[in-house]
């Protein structure tokens, strides 16, 4: 995306860049055979998993035609609920509203949680030429580079941990104070659910579970969370007509409840947002995951090499004694 204000996206050039050192210089493997091999306690060396969350178009559009010329496996994991709407993900909307938009009125009252807020954007613009920024980046969040950035960043932390309802009755307000109203641009756009069934056509690209709505999980009651993930799940198998084994926690969230909910629900693996490599001892339904930046391939390779040696090496490192 042009204002990739969320710090997520990766650029096909670069991706393609990624899949060659992967494949040349690592052992690509499924997200499925990587939990084979941490049951069977054998783990290959050198192995990396490539993963989506959330189920964007391109997944389908972009990243399959290059994972299957590169022959790397990966695991697209899809918020089902997003199939057949008419808006985009909830932080894509807020992201058009305030950085795509042209002219919006200078002050900002919402009702939040029913609290009144008000924010004063001045005479702002979108195409100001803001510098390159990440409001999941807590230093950028601090130095937001003009008000639309700053106000943008305060209203995500605000509905980001808010219930799907609740998000979008925000939104709504949003639409009608920016006289704007609800669209779907293609750069964001999620897959329908037929179009699961295409991205897992070849057998090179598994479909994993990532609830309905995507919400926080660890603030949810347990029958909200079951409802989230169980009939997320059921979605995708009635869609693709086989069983969903693989999820991911969405905003990395879950507490003990969501767990318990997982095991019963048959997943067998599943992966957080916990920026670690992958261990012998990891436990199936925590697997820890590196985030990839928009980097070119001999970034993604100095940062491959370094978590695939051992251990101790990387602590001599840290400690500057090596």
């Amino acid at each position: 995306m042009e204002d990739d204000c969320y710090g997520l996206c990766v650029t096909p050039e670069h991706f393609e860049q990624h899949l060659r050192v992967i494949r040349d210089r690592f052992n690509p493997m499924s997200l499925s055979d990587l939990g084979d091999s941490l049951h069977s306690g054998r783990l290959p060396d050198r192995s990396v998993c490539v993963t989506f969350d959330d189920g964007y178009s391109d997944n389908l559009l972009v990243a399959k035609p290059l994972l299957e010329a590169y022959g790397v496996p990966a695991t697209v994991f899809v918020t089902s609920g997003r199939s057949g709407r008419d808006r985009e993900f909830w932080w894509d909307e807020l992201q058009g509203l305030f950085l795509s938009s042209g002219d919006l009125p200078e002050t900002l009252e919402l009702e939040i949680n029913g609290e009144r807020r008000t924010w004063n954007l001045g005479q702002s613009q979108a195409d100001s030429g803001a510098p390159p920024w990440c409001l999941l980046d807590p230093e950028d969040l601090t130095n937001a580079p003009t008000a639309r950035h700053r106000v943008l960043g305060e209203i995500y932390s605000l509905i980001r941990p808010m219930r799907d309802r609740e998000q979008w009755a925000v939104l709504d307000q949003l639409q009608s104070w920016s006289g704007g109203r609800p669209m779907v641009r293609p750069v964001v756009r999620a897959m329908e659910l037929e179009e699961t069934v295409t991205l897992s056509s070849g057998g090179l690209i598994e479909v994993g579970g990532h609830t309905i709505n995507h919400p926080f999980l660890g603030l949810l009651s347990e029958e909200e969370q079951r409802q989230e993930i169980l009939e997320g799940k059921q979605d995708l198998e009635r869609a693709l007509g086989r069983r969903v084994r693989a999820f991911a926690f969405p905003f990395g969230h879950y507490n003990e409840t969501t767990l318990g909910i997982l095991e019963a629900s048959e997943f067998e693996y599943a992966c957080t947002c916990i920026p670690q490599e992958v261990r012998l001892d990891s436990p199936a339904l925590l697997l820890p995951r590196r985030g990839v930046g928009d980097w070119d391939g001999d970034r993604l390779a100095l940062e491959l090499e370094y978590l695939v040696r051992p251990a101790r090496t990387r602590l001599l490192e840290r400690l500057h004694l090596a």
